[in-house]
């Protein structure tokens, strides 16, 4: 059973909704990200989960296997982890956390050739390197651009100094011609794909001022929209999958959190919700999401590391929480809780 204390941190945030809604452009993202709720569910105790993860120096799980010599591979998308354990190590004052979480996105840029490209990740092959490029790059300008957002701006200067333009080198390899047109066509069938990669040019441009990076972006975009099902579902693998569809809807709405005024907005807004409303068909009273017909997850696929891939809760609940902080949507938020709580995150 939840705890009152807990419990109430979704109270205090149903109550405020309307207030949220009324902002002029919404919370930022580092106001969500900060909330209680959001502390609490997605960032407690952030060393014990994800500074144990990483090697000594700042390979991230399967990356630390690879240099032991116990993978044959390594995966850039690996070391997007540092996000969670920057932001997660400054909410719940651990110094050591946050450190270590540079210490993570650090491997993945010395691993970045000149060219920006992250050579040998995914076995060398070019669409899989741009697939594997967006989590890392999405996850280094997420945190750059929360952090600038939050108080503690002028304490990482120096190290956003450093990575914005290792970021824009990366963002400019995944958007060459000779990148972009090998792996446009193969991540096509991964609808989550397209709103993950550009969120990730998107939110580069805004630390760069891009412009080319933001066409890209619009382009993702604008090809994703059409593609949504009738039903609500963004399609994987030619059908419906509970856990990537909400993923897709995750990096859709860090786009919307951080580029409100962006005049795709209103279209990704209508998809954001008609999605969430399938999502919600496939949740049952408890919370659990439903894996049945799923294309790619519960038994379809595995991960790199070989283990079975699962609904991806986190995802779910992001999906849901983002939306319930951007809209003052009651209804998303009392979803956000029915998974936090299945997942026993409110005990």
């Amino acid at each position: 059973m939840a705890s009152r204390t807990v419990a109430t941190l979704f109270a205090v945030l149903l109550a405020t909704l309307p207030a949220v809604a009324a902002l002029a452009q919404g919370p930022t993202m580092w106001q969500i990200e900060s909330s209680k709720t959001a502390s609490h569910v997605l960032y407690s105790r952030p060393g014990h989960r994800f500074s144990t993860k990483m090697g000594p120096d700042g390979a991230f799980q399967a990356n630390a296997d690879w240099e032991a010599g116990k993978r044959p591979t390594w995966y850039i998308e690996y070391q997007q982890y540092g996000y969670m354990m920057i932001l997660g190590g400054l909410l719940h004052h651990e110094p050591q956390t946050v450190d270590d979480g540079w210490k993570v996105f650090d491997w993945g840029f010395q691993h970045m050739d000149r060219e920006g490209n992250f050579e040998g990740s995914c076995a060398g092959s070019v669409a899989g390197e741009f697939h594997s490029a967006s989590f890392f790059i999405e996850a280094v300008a997420h945190t750059i651009l929360a952090l600038q957002q939050s108080p503690y701006a002028a304490q990482f200067q120096s190290q956003i100094d450093r990575d914005v333009p290792l970021l824009h080198r990366a963002a400019l390899w995944m958007i060459k011609p000779s990148v972009w047109d090998k792996s446009i066509g193969p991540n096509g069938r991964f609808t989550h794909r397209r709103y993950l990669e550009a969120a990730a040019l998107g939110e580069t441009s805004l630390l760069t001022g891009d412009q080319s990076l933001l066409d890209k972006a619009h382009w993702l975009i604008s090809d994703a929209i059409p593609r949504q099902d009738p039903s609500g579902y963004n399609p994987e693998k030619g059908g419906a999958d509970s856990s990537y569809h909400a993923v897709g809807l995750c990096y859709a709405e860090y786009y919307m959190t951080f580029l409100p005024n962006d005049p795709l907005v209103p279209q990704m807004a209508a998809m954001a919700d008609k999605g969430l409303k399938w999502e919600e068909r496939r949740m049952l009273p408890s919370g659990e999401i439903s894996a049945a017909g799923n294309t790619r997850t519960g038994g379809e696929e595995k991960k790199y590391t070989g283990q079975v891939k699962h609904i991806a809760y986190t995802m779910v609940f992001r999906a849901y929480y983002w939306r319930a902080m951007q809209t003052g949507s009651h209804r998303w938020m009392d979803d956000a809780t029915k998974v936090a709580t299945f997942e026993h995150w409110l005990k």
